[in-house]
């Protein structure tokens, strides 16, 4: 598996999350925790579409080849992932979020080893 692989994955992943957020907000966003408000709605939506622009950005970093820009956009996938598992972590701890932010823990988690293997260990990205 290279890098190309992981950044396909991760558009992949972070498409169906931001389409989801995006068409159904309600829906996902009670998944994840008590009920949705307007506002909240439209956030979602936000974040859905930041989802989106990142899935797009992720997918032609996967074709643009070994380069500067790809390994410090793998970098920053990097930082992405460990947010996140952060962010599950003290989500779930405080009881904010459902049992749904496993979900969010286990693709942060994977994502930050994938990503910081290529990102800062790997000398080639490819």
């Amino acid at each position: 598996m290279n890098v190309s692989f992981w950044l396909k994955v991760n558009a992949i992943v972070l498409g169906l999350f931001g389409l989801g957020f995006l068409i159904a907000p309600s829906a996902l966003g009670s998944s994840y925790a008590g009920g949705v408000n307007a506002t909240t709605e439209l956030a979602l939506r936000y974040f859905g579409s930041a989802f989106v622009v990142l899935a797009i950005v992720s997918w032609f970093a996967a074709g643009a080849g070994a380069s500067s820009l790809q390994r410090w956009i793998v970098r920053a996938f990097a930082l992405d992932g460990a947010l996140g598992v952060v962010l599950a972590v003290t989500g779930m701890s405080s009881g904010v979020m459902t049992s749904m932010g496993y979900l969010n823990l286990a693709l942060g988690a994977i994502f930050l080893v994938a990503f910081g293997y290529f990102g800062f260990m790997r000398s080639d990205t490819q």
